[in-house]
């Protein structure tokens, strides 16, 4: 099943994803496109797919009555995408039906780690986004659901401090807070990093557009591959969907687009960082 970021009801009517995924006001995080409860519900009356809610934040007890709010009043959906587990008892205790999707994005490692979520109220698990097709091949291969990111930027550092508004009370830097076109440069790398400050804090994104089109073979035992829709403009992300539903040809799609196709760490196997040796002593 193909997953997509919604962006409105109207839009609704020329995405041709299978299901939709839907942020809610500042409970997802980071997000350009948020929804109120209310702005949920009307999507979810107005279309048929199934509709499943981000809420990706590690949550603070200033957050919980704002959470039970929305596992109240939003009616009819299908899942939530979540990485706190203090969700699961909300779920419990209004709708036992909810599918959770466990994303964390860099935890499902290896083919033992769906042992850990057994009878946790965890239904699908998210796959790292740093296995290697091999890795990736051994992970899904278990008796278990699984979900993937399989196009977007990739998040690669987040902290609660919120560093461009510390640089603008200590040193008069510009206020940055909540502008999705900033990028960073460091000194000793040339690329530029996305990057965000919103409410919850201040994010990295790797400087490439992951885009694994060319080996969805190796997806096919995933219940769930996500579209992220972060930093792409709306005419790119609504192709993309049109692409991998094979709506439109690979060929006009790189050609509309300049598209790379840029596998992150598929073939990238990040080996030993150093090696210990026993002294000969």
């Amino acid at each position: 099943m193909i997953l997509s970021e919604l962006k409105s009801i109207k839009e609704s009517n020329l995405n041709m994803a299978d299901g939709y995924i839907l942020n809610v006001s500042h409970l997802s995080s980071p997000s350009d496109i948020t929804m109120s409860i209310s702005e949920v519900n009307e999507v979810v009356k107005a279309t048929s797919k199934p509709v499943f809610l981000k809420l990706n934040l590690l949550y603070m007890d200033k957050d919980y009555s704002s959470l039970e709010e929305v596992f109240k009043n939003v009616k009819g959906i299908k899942g939530i995408i979540f990485q706190d587990f203090g969700l699961i008892p909300l779920k419990n205790k209004y709708n036992k039906d909810l599918v959770m999707i466990y994303d964390s994005s860099n935890f499902i490692t290896t083919s033992l780690d769906y042992l850990y979520f057994e009878n946790s109220g965890v239904d699908t698990l998210t796959l790292s986004n740093t296995l290697t097709l091999k890795e990736l091949d051994s992970v899904i291969n278990t008796p278990y659901s699984y979900a993937s990111h399989v196009y977007g930027y990739q998040e690669m550092f987040y902290s609660y401090r919120k560093h461009f508004s510390n640089y603008s009370k200590e040193y008069g830097f510009k206020d940055l807070k909540n502008k999705y076109n900033i990028s960073l440069k460091e000194e000793t790398r040339d690329q530029l990093f996305k990057t965000v400050e919103d409410l919850n804090g201040f994010y990295i994104f790797r400087d490439k557009l992951i885009n694994v089109y060319d080996f969805m073979d190796h997806f096919k035992k995933c219940d769930y591959l996500i579209l992220d829709r972060l930093f792409i403009s709306d005419e790119e992300y609504l192709d993309t969907v049109k692409l991998y539903k094979g709506i439109m040809k690979r060929s006009e799609y790189v050609s509309k687009y300049n598209a790379q196709f840029d596998t992150g760490f598929l073939f990238k196997n990040v080996g030993k960082l150093f090696e210990v040796k026993a002294n000969e002593d």
